[in-house]
C-alpha cells in the first residue's frame, strides 16, 4: 500500500473516522457491541496514519482523518433521521466490507513493487531496478521497463539504494 501513499492516505483518512464512530460514538444498532476485530482495526489505522506521517514526512492524512471525523460529527449531530442517517449507519455497518474493497482497491493500483530501487553498477554499466533475489552466484533484477534480467555476482562492483 505504501507503494501509492496519497491513495493510502486517502483510505487511512476516510476509514478511520468511520471505525472510530463505532468505537467512540456507536449507533444505537452497534451500542454494546464492539468487537476486537473493531478495535483492533482502528488501532491498525491509527498506526497506518501515524507511520505514513512519519515516513513520508507529510501530516496530511491525520488532518484529513480529524477532517472526516468532524464532518462526521455535524452530519450525526444534525441528522438523527432521514436519508443522511440511514446512510450514516449503514457506512458503519459495512465498514469491514468497505476496507476489504479499499485494500483490493489498492493493491490491483499498486504497481510499484515493495522493495527499495537500486542502483547496481557491474561491470558493463549501471542497472536501475529492484533486487528480486540475491541467490549464491546472482542477482534476479527487475529493471525499471519491468524486465527480469540475471545478473553475475562477480560481475556487480557497487549497490547502493535510490532515493
Amino acid at each position: 500500500m505504501a507503494g501509492q501513499p496519497i491513495l493510502t492516505g486517502v483510505f487511512v483518512a476516510v476509514l478511520l473516522p468511520v471505525f472510530g464512530m463505532r468505537v467512540f460514538w456507536p449507533s444505537d444498532v452497534h451500542r454494546g457491541t464492539i468487537t476486537l476485530s473493531t478495535i483492533l482495526t482502528v488501532v491498525l489505522l491509527v498506526t497506518m496514519a501515524v507511520s505514513m506521517t512519519i515516513t513520508f514526512d507529510n501530516p496530511w492524512t491525520i488532518v484529513g482523518a480529524v477532517a472526516v471525523f468532524a464532518v462526521i460529527i455535524v452530519l450525526r449531530g444534525w441528522w438523527r433521521t432521514g436519508l443522511v442517517h440511514d446512510v450514516l449507519v449503514t457506512v458503519s455497518r459495512r465498514a469491514g466490507l468497505i476496507v476489504a474493497v479499499g485494500v483490493l482497491v489498492l493493491a490491483a493500483v499498486n504497481d510499484a513493487p515493495w522493495m527499495g530501487q537500486e542502483r547496481i553498477r557491474t561491470d558493463d554499466g549501471v542497472i536501475d531496478g529492484y533486487v528480486l533475489e540475491a541467490e549464491p552466484g546472482f542477482l534476479h533484477v527487475l529493471t525499471t521497463d519491468r524486465d527480469v534480467i540475471i545478473v553475475p555476482d562477480s560481475a556487480v562492483v557497487d549497490r547502493e539504494l535510490v532515493d
